[in-house]
């Protein structure tokens, strides 16, 4: 699979103008599960990231599950952020939105998607939170070379592990005492 034609975000060692404290945006791929995004989000802030701009990318909206989970972001970030936040959603396939992931064409639109979506917030010198845990496994593989074609120091990979009540439930936010785990996943640049 070749590469989307976009030109490349300079590597180290290039003349980068690095914010001392770029704006953090959260892109999490979703599956059937809003619960992901919700609680990675959560824990981000926990760890002291001020995210106030939350990136979805995810399959065709048009059926379920995913219409229910799209619906269940909006209502938690309507209710949740102190303040006005972007909550944006992009389409796997773009104007030719793919339902799953299953063919060498939607898994070559879901890379272009990965990689386009990390790209433009890069160019906009943000740092990029890249939650993996959503959606088929397919999803994670190509997030995690997304991640390593074009990372730098700011940006950080990570992947949700939750268990217990907060996953039997499906619970958007996770109380004091649930088992929700954000995990740093190394990228090497």
């Amino acid at each position: 699979m070749a590469l989307p034609s976009f030109s490349p975000v300079p590597r180290r060692g290039a003349i980068l103008e690095f914010q001392m404290n770029p704006p953090h945006v959260s892109i999490a791929t979703l599956g059937s599960e809003a619960q992901v995004v919700s609680l990675c989000w959560q824990k981000l802030q926990a760890l002291g990231y001020h995210i106030d701009e939350v990136i979805v990318v995810h399959t065709a909206a048009e059926n379920e599950p995913i219409r229910s989970a799209l619906a269940n972001l909006v209502n938690f970030f309507n209710q949740t952020h102190p303040t006005p936040m972007h909550l944006e959603f992009v389409v796997i396939g773009g104007e030719h939105p793919v339902a799953d992931t299953l063919t060498d064409a939607e898994l070559e639109a879901v890379f272009a998607t990965l990689y386009r979506t990390v790209l433009q917030n890069k160019r906009a010198h943000k740092a990029v939170h890249l939650s993996i845990a959503g959606g088929r496994k397919v999803m994670s593989a190509y997030g995690f070379t997304v991640a390593q074609l074009l990372f730098d120091e700011q940006d950080h990979l990570w992947y949700l592990l939750s268990a217990g009540e907060v996953l039997a439930a499906k619970r958007m936010k996770a109380a004091d005492g649930d088992d929700v785990k954000l995990i740093p996943i190394p990228v090497f640049q």
